[in-house]
Formats: structure tokens, sequence, C-alpha cells
């Protein structure tokens, strides 16, 4: 039996229920640059959409 990954069975995976986007990494980034993160430093920080 051969398991057929389609964008819809791969969305359920997801809090979000869509695929990310190159926006959705941007705003993280934009958030981890900007002056209200001067307090991270040393992380990582996983953007993965709250994948289970």
């Amino acid at each position: 039996m051969s398991l057929h990954l389609t964008p819809g069975l791969i969305c359920q995976r997801f809090e979000t229920d869509r695929l990310g986007q190159p926006d959705d990494i941007a705003d993280a980034i934009e958030q981890l640059v900007s002056g209200k993160a001067h307090w991270i430093s040393g992380q990582s920080v996983r953007a993965h959409g709250g994948m289970a």
C-alpha cells in the first residue's frame, strides 16, 4: 500500500490547517530582529505552525 501525501493530508498535522508561506517565516524573523526581542538570546526558535 502506498501513501500519497497531498497538501490537504499534510495540513492536518498543523494547528493552522495550512502550509506555511514565506511571509510566515518573515514575520517570525521580523519579531526577532525588532527592539521587542532584545531579551531573547541564544535560542532556537521553531517556526513550524504548531506541527503535531
